[in-house]
């Protein structure tokens, strides 16, 4: 048991250094071509070209991602400035260019040859094997180093887990830059899979960043990335595939599958290794991600975080065995986007005493966070992420306590077609994953009830003059505008319609918009239009609620999303008291693994927005929308559409 725990302390620091660091190089450009990847990648050549050549003064931020040469020529040799020990006629494998470079003068390998050293000796004979084909993640000698000496040294002394570690680094086949795409995942040699997430010009491989890449090997091709990658605890005992390594392994060291995988005799300890573990007194973390800045985003992100402060006022301490534990929030601004989502997420992983996280806010920062949570075994609950391919996209670590856009799409646009009776209708979206994809799936309804989508246009965040996208609107004389956004645009688009000769043509969104600061920032402009959102199930429990909020924030909700942040919390708490176990220390102990299965399984959750119930995706909540409408000031709710066994249905309210 005591080297059992030592090992989770070890790993838990792992896990924290896994995160890109403050001061992370900057990252590598990425090639604008980017296909997707074949089942047979291009061959590396048998030399490095001048192209491909490494030097020991080189660093991340002056090397550029180019693709490997696939014609290599004889006289082809690696720079003096690299002071390679091999000589230059000879086929550099992955295990020279290693050697090499922990040998110059400014070593960038050094630990990670002592790590190959220090396992299992098929590893140094795989990535010897001129015949094999292989890439390579290469952490440098700074991505250990974060580790911490203690750390390396005890995971150098552990062959069978710094096997699994560095198996986990190695796929089975060249896959240069241009072969990424975002999303796709590789199998490693441990057996897991790794993830690729790509944001503008940044590669990521799950939480280490790309830094180089396209370093050509007469075996393969290296990336080098600025964090130590961990393999998933709760990973099935795949095979792995051996063939990469049969050249040059002897019967003694040949490895099984279930040494490959990192699993065997210390599936217990890796299963320990992804779990929290609070001591008696400790406080139960809950990280919270929503946006808390920007022009019509914060009190989005205010109202979540109200609704997550009332749950844990109702429920401050969790109860496992007989022992309880404080909760308490951590709460990070998400700003409601991509670059947001991914640093909050890196931010979170990097701390091994969050159990679990409530969010993101916004759509764009949940599908660039997802990855992120997915490779180190987090799980998140959002409160308002609505785009309906975050749950079909294989996303483990996500799920959500609000109801979808294929939903909320469906829905508008039944009422656009059969109850506003408007047959040709004009688009705009603000360019983010919600809102191009809530315009996409009402453009689709409403084409197939027979109307006729007349302009499709989309702005970016943080625009504000819109006078001339409109008078080509105007231009194509349409029966209602509908717009996937936020309050700042929705409000400017609202007030400029009139401008072009739109100020009889009704305006309508969603739940982006059904806000008080986009009633607050359109004025007159924002009377009668029409915005939806999912609404929860009437009960005493949500009146009471509502009373406690007014009371305690002295104003009515700002925004849609408390009661599912309010839900979102006590998911998470009741997770955690489901699976979590006391220790013979005395120890709150949560597998990560157990806690994502426990959400995956949800049933019968009676929370505020209604009866939650988990379908495996990540969705858990079929609720009601209500279609509202400003009247006089005020969203005054006049339908209630909701959709049962494929059908649409839309109720009045009298």
């Amino acid at each position: 048991m005591r080297r059992a725990l030592i090992l989770v302390m070890l790993l838990s620091l792992i896990l924290a250094a896994c995160a890109p660091q403050q001061q992370a190089p900057t990252p590598t450009p990425r090639p604008t071509n980017t296909p997707t990847p074949t089942a047979e990648p291009s061959p590396v050549p048998a030399e490095a070209t001048p192209e491909a050549e490494m030097t020991a003064e080189a660093t991340p931020e002056a090397e550029t991602m180019g693709r490997a040469d696939t014609e290599a020529t004889p006289e082809a040799e690696m720079t003096p400035e690299a002071e390679m020990t091999a000589e230059a006629e000879a086929p550099q494998t992955i295990a020279d260019i290693v050697v090499s470079l922990s040998g110059a003068a400014e070593p960038e390998f050094t630990l990670l040859l002592a790590a190959v050293q220090a396992a299992d000796p098929a590893v140094l004979a795989a990535l010897s094997n001129p015949d094999a084909a292989l890439t390579v993640f290469a952490p440098t000698d700074a991505a250990f180093e974060a580790l911490g000496e203690e750390t390396i040294t005890a995971v150098l002394a552990d062959q069978e887990l710094l096997t699994s570690i560095l198996l986990y680094h190695v796929i089975d086949g060249i896959v240069l830059s241009t072969d990424l795409s975002d999303g796709m995942t590789a199998a490693t040699l441990q057996g897991a899979d790794v993830t690729i997430t790509i944001v503008d010009d940044m590669v990521m491989i799950n939480n280490a960043t790309v830094v180089n890449a396209d370093i050509s090997a007469a075996n393969g091709v290296i990336h080098v990335i600025d964090a130590v990658l961990l393999p998933p605890s709760d990973e099935p005992e795949a095979e792995a595939t051996a063939e990469p390594m049969a050249a040059e392994m002897t019967p003694e060291a040949e490895m099984t599958p279930e040494a490959m995988t990192g699993m065997g005799s210390s599936d217990t300890t890796m299963e320990m290794a992804n779990s929290v573990m609070v001591s008696p007194g400790g406080d139960v973390v809950i990280g919270l991600a929503a946006a808390f800045s920007g022009e019509g985003l914060a009190p989005l992100g205010i109202d979540i975080r109200r609704g997550a402060e009332l749950a844990l006022e109702d429920r401050p301490t969790v109860t496992v065995g007989s022992v309880e534990f404080t909760v308490k929030l951590d709460a990070q601004d998400d700003l409601c986007s991509a670059d947001g989502g991914q640093a909050v997420a890196n931010r979170f992983v990097s701390d091994p005493q969050v159990m679990g996280v409530v969010g993101p806010m916004c759509s764009s920062a949940c599908r660039a966070a997802a990855p992120i949570f997915d490779s180190a075994g987090y799980s998140s609950i959002s409160p308002s992420c609505t785009a309906a391919d975050l749950t079909t996209s294989g996303y483990a670590s996500f799920n959500r306590a609000v109801a979808t856009d294929a939903a909320q799409g469906v829905i508008a646009a039944e009422y656009i077609y059969n109850v506003l009776g408007a047959r040709r209708v004009a688009t705009i979206h603000d360019g983010s994953p919600y809102g191009e994809g809530l315009v996409a799936i009402m453009s689709a309804r409403f084409v197939e009830l027979g109307g006729e989508i007349v302009a499709a246009d989309a702005i970016s965040v943080g625009d504000s003059d819109f006078r001339g996208l409109l008078e080509d609107i105007a231009a194509a004389n349409p029966d209602l505008i509908y717009f996937g956004g936020f309050p700042a645009e929705a409000s400017r688009l609202a007030i400029q319609r009139g401008d072009a000769g739109l100020e009889n043509v009704t305006f309508m969104g969603a739940d982006g918009i059904n806000t008080q600061e986009f009633l607050d920032l359109a004025g007159s402009a924002a009377e009668g239009v029409y915005a939806s959102k999912s609404i929860p199930a009437s009960s005493d429990a949500l009146d009471a609620f509502l009373a406690r909020y007014v009371e305690t924030y002295g104003e009515q909700p700002p925004a849609p999303f408390h009661a599912n942040g309010y839900d979102a919390v006590n998911l998470l708490l009741d997770a955690i008291e489901a699976v979590g176990v006391i220790d013979a220390n005395g120890d709150l102990v949560v597998n990560r693994a157990a806690l994502a299965a426990y959400l995956r399984s949800v049933s019968n959750f009676q929370g505020l927005t209604g009866v939650l119930n988990a379908d495996g995706s990540g969705e858990m909540s079929s609720a009601d929308f209500g279609i509202f409408q400003v009247r006089e000031g005020a969203l005054v709710e006049v339908a209630i559409g909701r959709v049962a066994e494929g059908e649409v249905m839309i109720e009045p309210v009298e």
